[in-house]
């Protein structure tokens, strides 16, 4: 399940000069609203804050309810159509961001299917994907300040760790997950 904080994405690249890559932003945030506001994509679903939870949602104890998990999966894919514009853009628009994209994406997907499969609470959800998203809104910010040769450097090691990163096995409920480089690590 693809899970993208695409709204993170928007709001990161809002200091990107670009217009082209503006346009591109204006699009994904339009693909964004229309998803949140699809039936299918119930309050259960919409507990999810993907860049900016606020202190309830951290603290959120629920855990979905096997209910909720046909509305988790319409908003995750939702989101990935909302993801697929930027990526589509992101070669010829701003491709030393590829290997960001693609971490952010598995990121997201562990995080989405250890909710579903209750295996973390909406309140873990929310903090790691907010952790996530802190991750691609830094090495967004380092991409735009280094020279090209740092920030190819720098893509080449996220691409080098993706290559290295595995999901684990979902963890029994209740357990504290961290992000260990790109993986979660539940104990």
């Amino acid at each position: 399940m693809a899970l993208l904080a695409v709204a993170t994405l928007a709001s990161a690249c809002e200091t990107v000069r670009d217009p082209q890559w503006a346009a591109v932003e204006r699009e994904v945030r339009q693909c964004m609203a229309a998803t949140y506001a699809d039936p299918a994509v119930t309050a259960s679903a919409r507990r999810l804050a993907f860049s900016d939870p606020t202190p309830q949602q951290r603290a959120d104890p629920a855990y979905p309810a096997p209910a909720d998990v046909p509305a988790i999966a319409a908003l995750a894919s939702g989101v990935a159509r909302c993801h697929r514009i930027a990526t589509d853009a992101t070669p010829s628009l701003r491709p030393m961001m590829e290997a960001a994209d693609t971490a952010r994406r598995y990121q997201a997907e562990q995080v989405t299917t250890y909710l579903i499969e209750g295996a973390i609470s909406y309140g873990q959800a929310n903090r790691l994907l907010a952790e996530a998203a802190a991750d691609y809104a830094a090495r967004e910010a380092s991409d735009q300040r280094a020279d090209a040769a740092s920030a190819k450097a720098a893509n080449d090691a996220l691409d080098d760790m993706l290559q290295r990163a595995h999901r684990a096995p979902t963890p029994l409920k209740g357990m504290t997950c961290e992000w260990l480089e790109l993986n979660l690590d539940c104990r």
